[in-house]
């Protein structure tokens, strides 16, 4: 790296961090906002910090993390009079494909659905439950959600490992644009279900069967109400840590 571009890095540091401003909603939930236009969370997972940034910087960047991860919700019900626009998207993608992965295989991909296709799946979900009420019910809510993205995990025949290995970070990835969609005040549900590992589910997705695996559907909107309360969780960091001598 030149001394010029050591320079600019340096200079982009400085200003993320100098724009970091707290605001929060509500008692429970916290966000950043970014005068010039990225996430404070959305930055912090995607853009390296070339030199270590003033301490108290640092420490309210590091915080803000910490909240995006606590406050996080699966939001159930979205308002669909107030689109989430591509640039919030595409920031949130950004930010989910910087997630881990074994050689850099990348092995993600993310399909955003259309009306059709979201339709097609709404049906198709609806066909495999026997009531017909409850059936009406669930393809009209599932059709009334308008952003889709179908995350699928590349497979690699003849080697489970990396597979595996390739699924896990997908996962990684998943919770990235969570956290990243989270800090742009938007929500989102990670769905998965038997629907999503039918032949027909794959069709309409345009999934290459034996290629890639879904990880799931991932929703996102304007929560339409107040997001939902922190869960007490019901084991502590004691309960899961174990010590091996």
């Amino acid at each position: 790296m030149t001394a010029d571009s050591t320079s600019r890095a340096s200079e982009e540091s400085q200003k993320l961090q100098a724009n970091l401003l707290w605001r929060f909603q509500d008692s429970s939930s916290a966000y950043l906002a970014v005068s010039f236009g990225r996430s404070a969370t959305a930055a912090a997972l995607s853009a390296p910090v070339r030199r270590r940034a003033a301490p108290g910087r640092a420490r309210a960047a590091g915080r803000a993390v910490h909240q995006a991860l606590r406050s996080r919700r699966t939001i159930n019900n979205f308002d669909q009079s107030k689109p989430v626009s591509d640039e919030i998207m595409r920031r949130a993608l950004e930010a989910a494909i910087q997630a881990p992965n074994h050689k850099l295989t990348e092995p993600w991909l993310f399909r955003r659905l259309g009306r059709e296709s979201i339709e097609a799946v709404a049906t198709l979900n609806a066909a495999s439950i026997a009531d017909p009420e409850k059936a009406a019910k669930k393809a009209a809510r599932w059709a009334s959600i308008d952003n889709w993205l179908v995350v699928t995990s590349k497979i690699t025949p003849g080697d489970e490992l990396l597979t595996l290995e390739d699924y896990a970070a997908t996962c990684c990835a998943v919770q990235n644009l969570q956290l990243a969609f989270a800090a742009d005040g938007v929500g989102t549900k990670w769905t998965s279900g038997d629907i999503q590992r039918t032949p027909e589910f794959e069709a309409i997705c345009g999934i290459e069967a034996g290629k890639e695996r879904v990880v799931g559907v991932v929703w996102y909107g304007y929560a339409d109400g107040a997001t939902p309360p922190p869960k007490k969780r019901k084991l502590a960091v004691d309960d899961v840590l174990v010590e091996v001598a």
